[in-house]
């Protein structure tokens, strides 16, 4: 079982590195739900929880195919990282680098890895079920959200003015966090713990069974 889900993690590692970005991460993850349930894993979100911290380092690692591929670059900027571009669009030819927005998402990613496994380390006993599954899209969509408004040639939505990355990104972001703040509102600190060794230990009323 634990050769099943390492090897599914590295393979949406790999996907994404290939390109797939985070419609393949989506796909993984529900690949992931449905041999869960079809195995009867439980629980199912303890699994996706620990999956939750290796996927950033995905999309860090998978990053950088952008600057091979030379995309994902931003507005024209001076600044000393600026991306140089073999062809860039005809209204910028005369820019001499762009943002590097597949830098700005990479080096994010590995923050946001970087804060999730420290969030699992030190304070697993405050989280419940899914909790890390949820920063996790909070973290990756807010600088999704906020690295768009640097994209070049991106179509809008007229009525709200943000490209359709935006607005996926908002509603993640604002339906991740209400289920989060939700869950928590009136939450025991009994009611989600972890052993050390990351599973999830049994409620106080099962300990005294």
């Amino acid at each position: 079982m634990h050769n099943f889900f390492t090897q599914l993690l590295a393979l949406i590692i790999a996907l994404v590195a290939l390109g797939g970005g985070i419609y393949l991460v989506i796909g993984g993850f529900v690949g992931l739900l449905l041999y869960a349930r079809h195995a009867k894993l439980q629980p199912f979100w303890d699994y996706a929880d620990m999956a939750a911290i290796g996927l950033p380092l995905g999309h860090a690692i998978g990053r950088w195919g952008n600057y091979v591929n030379q995309e994902l670059y931003g507005t024209p900027t001076s600044l000393p990282w600026a991306l140089s571009i073999d062809n860039p669009p005809t209204e910028y030819a005369d820019a001499s680098g762009f943002h590097p927005l597949f830098l700005y998402e990479s080096l994010w990613n590995l923050l946001l890895c970087g804060f999730l496994l420290w969030l699992w380390l030190r304070h697993r006993d405050r989280l419940k079920p899914g909790d890390m599954v949820l920063i996790y899209l909070i973290g990756y969509n807010t600088v999704r959200f906020l690295l768009e408004f640097l994209r070049i040639e991106t179509a809008h939505i007229a009525v709200i003015g943000l490209n359709s990355s935006q607005t996926t990104s908002a509603i993640a972001v604002i339906v991740a966090t209400a289920v989060l703040v939700y869950r928590h509102r009136n939450a025991s600190p009994a009611q989600s713990k972890f052993h050390p060794d990351g599973a999830r230990s049994e409620s106080p009323k099962a300990e005294q069974a």
